[in-house]
């Protein structure tokens, strides 16, 4: 029985197996003593022989597919090695690039930092230094005024002296200088002495001495204003840049995040082909394994058959003790044959075993 259902377990793939399957025990049943197998027996084990040798052939280039589809695999996961580690490595010059990029941000914001100070400062000195510049402006402008009371009839009034006693006072004048000024001031210029005359004339030099001071304050404080102004407006062209370099720093950075994320999704794709092919190959080695036992388990199957073969040709040889009782009559002879009828390989077998 384990010979028989290792044949008939390669003939259930065959096209005619449940044919074969269901003639074979009548082919390979024994023979009487003294009798051979029937014509039709002898066609059915060969046929069997025939679909086990078709069976044999085609599993042994179902073995060569099947390791050549190995072989395959085994290239495609090694191909989706090296993809997933040039990925990896790329993802690792991406993130390196993200280092350097943010690093060099860090230096572009500090630099921003150190111009928004420098600016800050640089704006409080020009600020202060138009401001000395406005004083020194209007100290020449009253100067002048108070010079200008001096030639015409406002000297003469009590204000117009009061006025030039109080700068020559804030001037720390000689005392007696400012003391006799405004009566001498009060008087029209014919009408005053040698020493009103004096007098008046000494103030106007001291006048005349702050204005000179005052002018030159002045054109100094010009100089001042206008290199301030030029270092304010140079802070700020360097701020200006500082802030530009620092912003294409900052969209350097982003567009070094967005690659190293592309980066790190092509890494995880080709990550995912390679447990792909990884299952790919695994699935071909089985098969592989498969395939290449189909040649032995025919193999064994053909042994099986020539055993199940012989094992019937034996019984000839050696007729049972049951053989050696009183012949049979010729109807249990036919009745006999009958009962081991070979089954029609095709329509021509069938028509001759009816003629």
């Amino acid at each position: 029985m384990a010979d028989f259902a290792c044949v008939c377990k390669v003939l259930d793939g065959s096209a005619e197996g449940t044919m074969l399957r269901d003639a074979l025990p009548h082919a390979v049943a024994p023979c009487p003593a003294g009798e051979t197998r029937h014509e039709f027996q002898v066609k059915i084990i060969d046929c069997v022989r025939r679909a086990l040798a078709d069976a044999d052939e085609a599993a042994e280039a179902q073995a060569v597919a099947a390791r050549e589809a190995s072989e395959a695999a085994r290239a495609q996961e090694a191909e989706a090695k090296l993809a997933a580690a040039s990925a990896e490595e790329a993802t690792g010059a991406a993130g390196a690039d993200v280092k350097v990029k943010a690093d060099a941000l860090g230096l572009a914001k500090t630099e921003v930092r150190e111009e928004e100070a420098l600016h800050g400062a640089t704006e409080l000195d020009t600020q202060q230094v138009l401001q000395e510049h406005k004083e020194h402006d209007a100290r020449k402008s009253e100067i002048e005024a108070l010079l200008g009371l001096f030639d015409g009839a406002a000297a003469w009034g009590v204000d117009g002296a009061e006025n030039i006693t109080t700068f020559l006072t804030t001037m720390r004048a000689e005392k007696p200088l400012v003391a006799a000024l405004p009566a001498a001031l009060v008087l029209a210029p014919d009408a005053r002495s040698q020493f009103d005359t004096l007098v008046v004339d000494s103030a106007k030099a001291v006048l005349q001495g702050s204005l000179t001071e005052a002018q030159a304050a002045v054109d100094a404080g010009a100089e001042a204003a206008k290199n301030a102004e030029a270092e304010r407006l140079g802070a700020w062209a360097v701020l200006d840049c500082a802030r530009e370099r620092a912003a294409s720093a900052d969209a350097a950075l982003s567009a070094a995040k967005a690659m190293l994320a592309d980066a790190q999704s092509a890494q995880a794709a080709k990550g995912a082909e390679v447990v792909a092919a990884a299952d790919r190959l695994q699935v071909a080695l089985v098969q592989q394994a498969l395939a290449e036992g189909k040649p032995s388990d025919i193999a064994n199957a053909q042994q099986a058959l020539e055993r199940l073969v012989q094992g019937g040709t034996a019984q000839e040889a050696t007729p049972p003790v049951a053989a050696q009782a009183p012949a049979t009559p010729a109807v249990e002879k036919t009745s006999r044959d009958v009962s081991i009828a070979p089954v029609p390989m095709d329509l021509d077998a069938a028509a001759s075993a009816g003629a």
